[in-house]
């Protein structure tokens, strides 16, 4: 596998690969589903997990996350950029 690939819009074999933004200030409501195993990258931003425990974790630009299993209730953008993260799952069909 390219390692670059992670971080750039270049096919991963074997996976499908997601690409979201989220504003500044802006929270999302995670639910299990939305996580299941999934891999992301920050690719730019600064990006908060709240866990459903109220235990927060803060993560910058290159950080590679396994979210699955987390108990996620939100992901939000701290920064004053955009939150630009990427989720790679592999293909159930490889």
């Amino acid at each position: 596998m390219d390692p670059d690939a992670l971080l750039h819009d270049r096919p991963l074999p074997g996976c499908s690969c997601t690409t979201m933004t989220v504003l500044a200030a802006e929270s999302i409501p995670c639910a299990a589903a939305d996580w299941s195993a999934a891999v992301v990258v920050v690719l730019r931003g600064q990006l908060l997990l709240e866990c459903l425990s109220g235990r927060c974790s803060t993560f910058a630009e290159g950080a590679v996350l396994p979210l699955s299993g987390l108990h996620l209730r939100r992901i939000t953008n701290i920064g004053l950029e955009p939150l630009v993260l990427r989720t790679i799952r592999r293909d159930p069909s490889s």
